[in-house]
């Protein structure tokens, strides 16, 4: 069994809808449904195309985030929600991948105006903690997945 750590947006922005809507999610919307690409080589290549200037190491590390969430994260596998220095929430993926559709009412709730856009890739969850935070003595990753 894989764990994986997982940040809740700019600030814990969405971690409010995470909890409420027994969710987790990542962005990167102009990818569009995930289940397009059979390979990550195809993703790397709409993943310049969506977001032109990316460097080829950004874009190595933002697939590699967005690949793990669609292809690797597993049902029973436990995410820890992060926001700064704190676990936030602790969940057991419960579903498959799903796409969020413009226009769809949760994906509006799941918008960031930091990143100016929305996460609408999403896995359901269970959560397993009490809403609240576990605070750590040490500095996360900036990336958002990782196991």
């Amino acid at each position: 069994m894989n764990y994986w750590l997982l940040s809740s947006g700019k600030d814990g922005e969405l971690w409010p809808t995470f909890w409420y809507e027994k969710v987790i999610a990542v962005g990167w919307s102009s990818l569009g449904d995930l289940r397009r690409y059979r390979t990550r080589d195809e993703m790397k290549a709409a993943f310049a195309k969506a977001y032109p200037g990316s460097t080829p190491k950004a874009i190595g590390n933002n697939v590699s985030q967005v690949w793990g969430f669609f292809q690797r994260l597993q049902k029973a596998e436990i995410v820890f929600v992060r926001s700064y220095g704190a676990i936030i929430g602790i969940a057991e993926i419960q579903g498959d991948y799903e796409f969020l559709s413009e226009g769809n009412d949760l994906r509006k709730r799941l918008y960031s105006p930091f990143f100016k856009e929305s996460f609408c890739h999403i896995r359901r969850v269970r959560w397993l903690s009490l809403w609240g935070g576990l605070k750590q003595n040490m500095t996360f990753t900036r990336l958002t997945l990782m196991p």
